[in-house]
């Protein structure tokens, strides 16, 4: 088994420390911009993203970089400094960011990946594996809700954390994609009026509609807010509902309910198949020499999808 040292830079989204207690693979090697962590006392505390990058021993590196405007540049750097990198969402805030960030990847030979596991959790592996056996046979219409309480500490603004397309609705859009196996296209939103005119259509609103098709034709619909609230029980108030020439599956109120439904008038509830998946410990497999779950590809089709709305 091998061992892999860690570093975290930013503290800006949901940074990793807590995969690396007691990982037998894995240790925090360094962080910055975050911290000190009192249960890391051995992780060396490094004044800025350089003193970390110029830790030889440091083989991959965690980013959610304090502005998420700065990130591709953050991820790039890393990268040329010959670490691996596994960056919060939105990786970028326009394709041309993305494609430099996966052009370094390439020139370095290092590995990049962004924490996209949202279709790999449950509920959400349960019905991917639903779709992929045929129980709905051809999906013909799709409908993601995701939904996170606003308060007040949360940014307005696309600089500090992607804004409400790509930090609310990128988690939308891999459902959509990454559990129907089929790719968005055709997009276009609509957002709340209180969002002021000339402003950036990523700043103010709380609530957003994309429409947009699946490669196969479906129509789609995303509903991307900040307006869940306490009553619902759950953090993200999410729902997902796949209509197909066969059947329905469903997952609503936070995945609490979810049901499959067949023509011929059978409903069931849906038992979960099994644990998430843990990407982190995929990218492991990964620098180990195993297949990572999505080809590049597939992981940022999602990405491209709403940065080119």
């Amino acid at each position: 088994m091998k061992f892999h040292p860690i570093a975290l830079y930013g503290s800006n989204g949901h940074q990793i420390q807590d995969k690396l207690k007691g990982n037998p693979r894995a240790a925090l090697a360094a962080l910055a911009g975050i911290g000190p962590l009192p249960e890391f006392p051995e992780a060396r505390q490094c004044a800025s993203l350089d003193e970390l990058l110029a830790i030889p021993e440091v083989e991959l590196v965690s980013l959610c970089s304090p502005r998420r405007a700065d990130q591709s540049k953050d991820a790039i750097r890393a990268l040329e400094a010959g670490k691996h990198v596994y960056a919060e969402k939105p990786v970028a805030l326009s394709e041309a960011e993305l494609d430099r960030i996966l052009d370094a990847a390439r020139a370095s030979g290092r590995i990049f990946h962004s924490m996209c596991s949202t279709a790999f959790e449950q509920p959400y592996l349960t019905l991917r594996e639903e779709v992929a056996k045929g129980t709905v046979g051809e999906i013909e219409q799709l409908h993601v809700r995701k939904s996170y309480p606003w308060f007040p500490e949360r940014p307005f603004d696309a600089e500090t954390d992607g804004g409400l397309l790509l930090w609310v609705g990128i988690h939308a859009a891999r459902i959509a994609e990454q559990v129907s196996g089929l790719k968005l296209r055709n997009g276009c939103f609509r957002r709340h009026a209180d969002c002021p005119p000339g402003e950036s259509r990523r700043k103010t609103a709380l609530a957003v509609s994309v429409l947009a098709e699946l490669e196969n034709g479906a129509p789609v619909t995303l509903m991307i807010n900040l307006l869940n609230c306490r009553g619902t029980g759950v953090w993200g108030y999410e729902e997902l509902q796949i209509f197909g020439s066969d059947g329905i599956l469903e997952s609503l109120a936070g995945g609490t309910v979810r049901r499959r439904i067949r023509t011929g008038g059978t409903f069931e509830e849906l038992p979960l198949t099994g644990p998430s998946l843990d990407f982190f410990e995929c990218f492991l497999d990964e620098l180990e020499g195993a297949e990572f779950p999505l080809t590049q590809e597939q992981e940022f089709s999602p990405d491209r999808f709403l940065l080119r709305m």
